[in-house]
């Protein structure tokens, strides 16, 4: 018995019917379900809303018992990941170096000199310097210079008209501005034979102006850090980075959508 035609153009539309459906089931199972219970995992985490988990995860953390420096709780897994990958593990040079250079962990600090970020990082001059930049994760980020309208500093009305006029510059977002200090400190430290004052002074910092106590900006900054680090490794590091889960927890966050 032959079969009809029209039997087979049913069962073609059905098909096709049934191929639209299941692309579409996909698309709202990726943009939709998935998000939406990243969402929820991480308000289980956190604990309340999502305003809630935003908020704590913004809390600051003690790291050590002595030198009380507080890290947001956000930025512990980039920390660690940054660290692994160009310090050899060593998160307290990590964190010594970003305490010094944006006090209270201020992802938005700006210098009088226009360095900007946790890194302090500033926009570089000429193709050398342009492709020095590009190796430390700010590919695809806009990157402003900081203007000056009393040269050679930087007032403070023109700071914070500079981050209201670019929250999206490149060395404002916390996790490239990590990598970028962990890859410029950790040239530096193997440079220098692992000593991370000299690394932070000579290969980090770099600068060469002279302060009221007759030192150097370098010195007195690494004078800073060595402390810093060295109290650190007296604590036994940063006790919240034991319990930091790494890439899950910063892959976590960013499914979550969690503000930082």
């Amino acid at each position: 018995m032959k079969k009809r035609p029209g039997n087979a153009i049913v069962a073609i539309i059905v098909g096709v019917v049934a191929l639209i459906f299941f692309a579409f089931a996909i698309v709202y199972y990726t943009y939709s379900l998935l998000p939406n219970m990243a969402k929820s995992i991480g308000e289980a985490l956190f604990g309340g809303s999502s305003a809630t988990a935003q908020a704590a995860v913004m809390k600051p953390v003690d790291c050590g018992t002595t030198t009380k420096i507080q890290v947001p709780e956000l930025y512990l897994p980039v920390i660690k990941q940054a660290a692994k990958r160009y310090l050899g593990g060593d998160e307290a040079a990590l964190i010594a170096v970003i305490s010094v250079e944006a006090p209270r962990f201020d992802r938005t600090a700006i210098s009088g000199t226009g360095a900007v970020g946790l890194g302090q990082f500033v926009v570089p001059k000429g193709p050398q310097g342009a492709q020095s930049l590009s190796k430390f994760y700010f590919q695809g980020l806009p990157i402003v210079r900081v203007p000056r309208a009393n040269p050679p500093k930087v007032t403070t009305s023109e700071k914070q008209a500079f981050r209201d006029n670019y929250p999206n510059e490149g060395r404002l977002q916390y996790s490239p501005s990590i990598f970028a200090s962990a890859h410029l400190l950790g040239n530096a430290v193997k440079k220098y034979n692992g000593d991370v004052g000299k690394a932070y002074a000579e290969g980090y910092n770099g600068s060469t102006a002279i302060q009221s106590n007759g030192k150097m900006e370098k010195e007195n900054a690494s004078e800073r850090v060595v402390k810093i680090y060295n109290s650190l490794n007296t604590d036994g590091g940063c006790k919240a980075l034991q319990d930091t889960p790494g890439k899950l927890g910063e892959d976590l966050r960013k499914a979550a959508n969690v503000a930082f």
